[in-house]
């Protein structure tokens, strides 16, 4: 809620709603900002009704704390799990690829 907020005062601001002067300056950069501004709060929109269980991101993070999550817990059971090297970094590698993938699309 609290970062709705803040970024509903930021766009107040750069959308221009408060305008102390009425500069030819400010005026050009209200027009060059609005139509992206609008177009950055649609996008955020969209990416609040998409299901967070879609995310290739998320899934890495998941499958990372359980991974985490095992070898001490197996220990403390008294049957130890040893989880190789090459697997986090592998997960590290998906997830990078995760971030990287996401990067540029638009959500449907």
């Amino acid at each position: 809620m609290l970062e709705k907020t803040k970024a509903a005062i930021i766009a107040w601001f750069i959308r221009g709603i408060v305008a102390d002067e009425n500069t030819l300056r400010q005026r050009a950069f209200i027009a060059f900002t609005r139509p992206k501004v609008n177009k950055f709060f649609k996008e955020v929109e969209k990416m609040e009704t998409k299901s967070k269980w879609k995310s290739k991101a998320v899934w890495t993070a998941i499958i990372g704390v359980v991974l985490g999550a095992i070898q001490p817990v197996s220990t403390a059971l008294g049957h130890p799990i040893a989880v190789p090297i090459w697997v986090y970094e592998i997960l590290g590698f998906y997830g990078l690829y995760a971030l990287r993938d996401g990067q540029g699309k638009t959500i449907q």
